[in-house]
């Protein structure tokens, strides 16, 4: 990487938010700063901006995720009695047509679910709703319209109200124990995975999981030059690392 190119990208990165942000706070607290009488004000003000600018680096947020993301994958044995399970992650309404449709992550973990039961011969159950943009109905047509053109090889079959992780193992379970299930291959995404796994363990318990991370966002090699400087998508990897560090603290507090 050239010192150019590395300056056109800290440059873009200076003019367009979050880094716009920052460098506006920066430049005030060094003026409070220096002008005196208000200077632990400005101390604690420079040591946020320098925190939050941190925080939204690439750098910063793989570190975060890394953790999270450290599930291996792994399946059941030929001769269990295995079931696929998708977890989504959010859907949105064409206006036009007013029909659902799945975001990127969301048909990023479908496909991965619907080429792993194709390939054994799995049946495949998707599970997530969002009652405040789509009924239960439209979820089902939605997932089995996005299988048949995704070229389905599976059984598929759909639980479209739960709204969070916990609901999603929670509604699903009884379709699971009454089919007899013995193993289920847990889809979603690989920093989603710990949260999920607890879950599958409080609420299928004698059921055996097996996870199949679908998709990472955090790199496996040693941060680059470019991973510090502060981007809209390091913030945003910030902020899920940290929800899932919150989620996973909340049930284990509350949901026994």
């Amino acid at each position: 990487m050239t010192v150019s190119y590395f300056a056109y990208k800290f440059l873009g990165a200076a003019v367009t938010p979050p880094g716009l942000f920052f460098l506006l706070f920066l430049l005030l607290f060094l003026a409070i700063f220096r002008r005196g009488g208000q200077r632990k004000i400005a101390s604690l003000g420079l040591c946020v901006t320098l925190a939050a600018t941190l925080l939204s680096t690439p750098a910063v947020s793989g570190l975060l995720l890394s953790p999270l993301e450290s599930t291996e994958r792994s399946l059941p044995e030929a001769a269990s009695k295995s079931l696929v399970l998708v977890l989504a992650g959010g859907i949105n309404v064409d206006t036009a047509a007013r029909v659902p449709y799945m975001e990127s992550e969301t048909l990023a973990r479908f496909l991965e679910g619907l080429l792993l039961a194709g390939e054994h011969g799995w049946p495949l159950l998707y599970s997530g709703g969002y009652p405040e943009k789509a009924n239960e109905e439209d979820i089902r047509k939605m997932v089995l319209a996005a299988a048949d053109r995704l070229g389905r090889r599976a059984a598929v079959s759909v639980e479209g109200a739960s709204r969070t992780t916990w609901e999603n193992l929670s509604f699903v379970a009884p379709t699971i124990r009454e089919a007899g299930v013995t193993d289920v291959i847990l889809v979603t995404s690989a920093y989603h995975m710990p949260r999920s796994l607890y879950c599958a363990s409080r609420l299928l318990s004698g059921v055996r999981i097996h996870p199949w991370p679908a998709l990472r966002k955090s790199e496996p090699a040693a941060p680059s030059a470019l991973d510090w400087v502060p981007s809209p998508g390091g913030l945003y990897n910030t902020s899920v690392a940290v929800r899932e560090y919150v989620g996973l603290l909340a049930y284990r507090l509350f949901r026994h």
